[in-house]
């Protein structure tokens, strides 16, 4: 392929001018910096095995020092800790098996405190969800507005979509008396009202917010 190309360029017609060649200028080339190491491996001697043994004997003895670490840590953070610094120094291979325990316990233990907390927060909603009932039933909505939808078990459940956490409890008890009663209104619009009656209750609502 480079021959060919040669090739069609002597082909080419090339104009030269009549004075003689043209002179190429040269560009002046980039300053990089020389090598960090220079001949650091060429000339690097290895320790003899007389130098190396005592250096892995005494990796070998720290390297059980930590196991026994390991094998003794029973709190949870601890554990995380641990793990999380002997993968940070590139050290966790050495504890594989270890590491892999620890983790069945970390994972188990999580497990079941999640188990639980899900129960105590079920229960919490159940008992939220029982006061919005009576609630909605002391506003005897079935009675004067018959056409009116109960739905406050939906809305209930759109608004610990918003606020799951334990601690919103009175947010989530508030949102959902505020959106019941749009709910009503909402319903009486649709039942009764004239299209130029719901634009003025649209308009006072968006001058409202």
């Amino acid at each position: 392929m480079p021959l060919l190309v040669f090739d069609i360029m002597a082909e080419e017609p090339v104009d030269c001018p009549a004075d003689g060649p043209v002179e190429i200028k040269k560009v002046s080339s980039s300053t990089f910096h020389p090598t960090l190491w220079g001949d650091f491996f060429i000339s690097y001697k290895l320790p003899t095995a007389a130098q190396e043994a005592p250096m892995r004997e005494r990796a070998g003895t720290l390297w059980e020092e930590v196991r026994a670490i390991i094998k003794r840590t029973n709190d949870l953070p601890e554990m995380m800790d641990l793990i999380i610094t002997l993968q940070r120094l590139g050290l966790d291979y050495n504890y594989e098996d270890e590491i892999n325990k620890l983790l069945n316990v970390v994972y188990n233990t999580n497990y079941d405190g999640a188990k639980l907390n899900f129960n105590l927060l079920q229960l919490l909603y159940c008992k939220e969800l029982d006061e919005l009932t009576l609630w909605w039933k002391e506003l005897k909505v079935e009675s004067h507005l018959s056409f009116v939808r109960d739905r406050i078990v939906e809305i209930y459940f759109w608004m610990c979509g918003a606020w799951s956490e334990p601690q919103f409890s009175h947010s989530r008890l508030i949102a959902t008396k505020v959106t019941a009663l749009e709910s009503i209104l909402d319903d009486c619009l649709d039942s009764y009202a004239t299209s130029a009656e719901g634009m003025a209750i649209i308009d006072a609502i968006a001058r409202y917010t």
